[in-house]
């Protein structure tokens, strides 16, 4: 993940929400910025700091078939960690829960590649997303994925998204993994002690979302800026050049991305997709 820090701003990448195109945008008109790669958190001096939070959220259908197409293109660390051999010892839970790490060491050596690869092998198949989106949201798998998710109590009733949402934008995220987040509840109160956003860009508004952005940073552009940002081209990735969002899902897909990721849904009023 990117991170965009400067004296006064700090912009934490929530991956497929429009973010390099954000951060494009971030790096020309803040001064004295500078673009950090691979983080997936702010240093906790960061964290601590006065600094401006700017986020970026997306409708989580969308991120979904974002997520799962910008794989097919084999990008994107969530296609890697899937489809590769590797073991990623970092995330076993030794520290968290040393009696599980060995049976989730096993979970990783045999995962099966294949199928993983295979849901991944065409960007138009929409039986394949299904597939996909059961798998990773099923819990079968869920070790799979090598990263803290799997070893978050969140896992048991919230999707991937809600944990990259939370693992993200919180100041301290030990609660994740203390088994004290037992509910919607409980998930709820920890955000809203630990979130540390002063703004969130919606990527369905990202550009008028993102001169409010600067407004409150002090930075005035004009309208003819703004209309040349307005006409700068985003990438599409695989199945979004021929496809409908709605098209992706079937009853089941869209009460599961519902179910799991209740909380963002709510927060910022996202509605699923319709015919």
């Amino acid at each position: 993940l990117i991170m965009f820090l400067s004296n006064n701003l700090c912009y934490l990448e929530m991956h497929r929400t429009g973010s390099i195109h954000l951060v494009e945008l971030l790096n020309k008109y803040i001064s004295h910025g500078k673009i950090i790669g691979v983080h997936n958190r702010a240093s906790q001096d960061v964290y601590d700091s006065d600094r401006f939070f700017l986020g970026s959220i997306r409708n989580p259908w969308e991120w979904y078939v974002s997520a799962w197409s910008y794989g097919c293109v084999k990008k994107g660390g969530l296609y890697m960690r899937l489809s590769s051999k590797k073991i990623y010892f970092n995330n076993l839970g030794f520290k968290t829960n040393p009696l599980l790490a060995p049976y989730i060491f096993l979970q990783q050596l045999w995962r099966p590649l294949s199928v993983w690869r295979e849901l991944y092998s065409d960007t138009q198949s929409i039986k394949n997303f299904r597939k996909w989106l059961k798998l990773l949201l099923g819990g079968s798998r869920i070790y799979d994925i090598g990263e803290g998710f799997a070893l978050s109590s969140i896992s048991k009733f919230a999707g991937l998204m809600t944990y990259r949402y939370l693992v993200l934008y919180s100041s301290n995220i030990k609660k994740l993994y203390d088994n004290s987040i037992v509910s919607y509840k409980n998930l709820e109160e920890f955000d809203k002690k630990y979130n540390v956003l002063d703004y969130i860009i919606r990527n369905e508004s990202l550009e008028e979302n993102f001169f409010d952005a600067l407004l409150n940073l002090k930075i005035k552009i004009d309208e003819k800026e703004k209309d040349q940002i307005r006409k700068l081209k985003r990438t599409k990735w695989g199945a979004w050049r021929d496809q409908k969002l709605n098209d992706f899902f079937d009853d089941e897909c869209l009460e599961l991305v519902q179910e799991k990721e209740k909380f963002i849904i709510n927060k910022y009023r996202y509605e699923k997709p319709h015919n």
